[in-house]
């Protein structure tokens, strides 16, 4: 079931997630507060071009493992000490956040929903004995928390995600579930109608907050509580998005 949600950003109404409406931002003029938001950006997007795209990985990652800010207002919350997200490459991966296994493991997509993502990406990459060769992973979130508690973790880890994005600069970006969707979503069309769709942020808007441009695949999530993976209708919607993103490899390798 999909529950609709509606914003206001300078007097329009946004439909999305907490994190989709900053996209629409894009289509407006650059003035006032909203201009002096994107060339602090654009500052420190010059100032991380300065170093490598790894480099600044680094940081961002020391930054996350170092964060607090949440410790104090979410109860069961759990924080991995580190976590291993994959090579700097032409695609990332967005999911909504660690789970338990990732959380004990350190591992981005670890757990059975990780295992199910590798076996679609197999279908998809050039190399199949290699599934995450050139992949990024990371997620909305970078703890694992009570479901409630989700606003809270997305509101601030929104300037991680912001970041690693820039410094990736990826390509093609896959997001899994409607979390991840509601955070990079490029149109206002419903989680529901863009699943297995391809989308190009350069077609909808000038500019992107995250600095570059991208196409952003919408996958399902790849858990085995996905009910939307029963039906045999959605299977072959995304059967044929796997043709998608296997083209959409072989253009950018």
């Amino acid at each position: 079931m999909e529950v609709n949600r509606g914003r206001v950003v300078l007097g329009r109404v946004v439909r999305g997630g907490p994190l989709a409406h900053a996209h629409y931002l894009g289509k407006m003029r650059v003035s006032g507060q909203l201009g002096h938001s994107i060339r602090r950006r654009a500052s420190k997007s010059m100032a991380d071009a300065a170093i490598s795209s790894g480099d600044v990985l680094k940081v961002i990652h020391q930054e996350i493992d170092e964060c607090r800010i949440c410790a104090s207002s979410v109860q069961g919350l759990l924080k991995p000490a580190s976590m291993k997200r994959g090579e700097a490459g032409k695609v990332m991966i967005v999911g909504k956040g660690p789970g338990r296994t990732e959380v004990q493991e350190g591992k981005a997509f670890s757990g059975p929903a990780g295992k199910k993502l590798e076996q679609w990406l197999s279908r998809c990459v050039p190399n199949p004995g290699e599934v995450r060769a050139g992949i990024y992973f990371t997620s909305v979130t970078k703890c694992l928390s009570p479901d409630p508690s989700f606003p809270i973790l997305a509101k601030n880890c929104w300037k991680f995600l912001d970041r690693q994005i820039d410094a990736v600069r990826p390509a093609l970006i896959i997001s899994l579930g409607q979390e991840a969707y509601e955070a990079l979503q490029v149109t206002d069309d419903s989680y529901a109608h863009a699943v297995c769709r391809l989308y190009d942020s350069s077609e909808s808007m000038l500019f992107t907050r995250f600095g570059c441009h991208y196409k952003l695949m919408v996958w399902p999530h790849p858990s085995g509580l996905n009910r939307w993976l029963n039906e045999q209708s959605n299977m072959a919607r995304l059967e044929t998005s796997f043709e998608i993103v296997r083209s959409e490899m072989g253009v950018i390798s």
